[in-house]
């Protein structure tokens, strides 16, 4: 059963969207969805001690490299519909924030 048949008006999809063509690909597996980006914007400080919570061992300098690199990238895009800077927010702001700034069917 897919989530229209069950009843849902809403999903979030968490997923990084480096593309347009990203973005095509989730209209295609959700049709008839008016899809909203939002851009999750950190400090490097930030995303460096976030990637230092979730990754241990060998893989560590590559994740903290690659949390930076992608920042960088998604700053100079159009995807975002809208950005929130997250870097003193807990993720109940973050959720409520973008519940406010994406108007959901209710």
């Amino acid at each position: 059963m897919n989530c229209a048949a069950a009843g849902s008006r809403n999903l979030v999809i968490p997923r990084v969207v480096e593309s347009h063509a990203d973005v095509e690909e989730i209209e295609k597996a959700v049709p008839g969805a008016n899809s909203t980006v939002c851009l999750l914007q950190a400090s490097d400080d930030a995303l460096i001690r976030r990637v230092r919570k979730r990754e241990v061992g060998s893989g560590r300098a590559w994740h903290e490299q690659r949390s930076i690199e992608l920042s960088r990238q998604l700053e100079n895009t159009d995807l975002a519909n809208f950005t929130i800077k997250t870097d003193d927010y807990a993720v109940a702001d973050i959720a409520a924030e973008t519940f406010e700034r994406v108007k959901w069917a209710r």
